[in-house]
């Protein structure tokens, strides 16, 4: 190993938040939970792309995605402002099939997951913008690399006006590099999900708690330096409600 960091990885439940004080006017309808999906220069953020609850759906097709279940994505949209995320593990058509009929129903914001398969996305992606998706997620579950590099590359050269994800990853250097690559916000999140098998098969993980505090103070690095802010989404590790305050509390924008 290039090198050894001995200190604690600390996942979401390990920790409490403390009360703080309740006026009497602190109600649940007065608590902005709204979050942008792109990045945004100082004063300059795109409306367009503001949500309404800071609460993406997973890129999984038993939650949203499918054609068999159009619906979940219309009902996330209702809740949040954007719908249920499109995953590409299913034919190209599928997925274009699903975009369309979402488009159709009224959603403005549609999102789909794109692989770093080059003889995929660059076959992919053309086809889902014309669909009318219009966020792209890169769904990687090691997304620091030239595969990644790449694929986000492509997409800001081809369709510079469409918002792009890029992920995963779980530490401040690998934030910078996609930001560097183009990324319009960044995913965190690596050994975390209920059904992630990375650890098991590369060896690579990082607890939920210590990598959004870690990629949390790189957003606000370069914000300071540059007047960009970049969003982050805290992708798994949610296994309770009480999870949700505490990853925005360790800055997350988006669960």
């Amino acid at each position: 190993a290039k090198q050894v960091i001995d200190t604690p990885s600390r996942d979401l439940h390990e920790f409490d938040l403390l009360p703080g004080y309740i006026e009497r006017n602190n109600r649940p309808e007065g608590i902005d939970l709204s979050s942008s999906l792109r990045a945004y220069r100082r004063g300059e953020e795109d409306s367009r792309y503001r949500i309404n609850v800071a609460i993406v759906s997973a890129a999984m097709q038993c939650i949203s995605g499918t054609p068999d279940n159009v619906d979940s994505n219309l009902a996330v949209y209702r809740f949040t402002g954007v719908a249920g995320v499109i995953n590409c593990t299913q034919p190209i058509e599928r997925q274009v099939s699903v975009a369309r009929r979402i488009r159709e129903s009224g959603a403005t914001i549609i999102p789909a997951t794109i692989n770093t398969h080059d003889h995929d996305y660059k076959k992919r992606v053309p086809v889902l913008v014309d669909a009318g998706v219009n966020l792209l997620i890169v769904d990687t579950s090691q997304g620091w690399s030239d595969y990644q590099k790449e694929t986000i590359s492509f997409v800001k050269q081809e369709f510079r006006d469409v918002p792009v994800w890029g992920g995963n990853i779980v530490t401040a250097g690998g934030f910078n590099d996609l930001v560097e690559w183009g990324a319009d916000a960044v995913k965190v999140g690596m050994a975390v999900g209920a059904g992630c098998t990375t650890q098991e098969v590369l060896g690579v993980a990082r607890r939920q708690a210590t990598a959004i505090m870690d990629v949390a103070n790189a957003r606000d690095d370069h914000y300071k330096r540059t007047g960009v802010y970049i969003p982050i989404i805290a992708d798994g590790g949610v296994k309770t409600f009480s999870d949700i305050p505490k990853a925005h509390a360790f800055g997350a924008d988006i669960i």
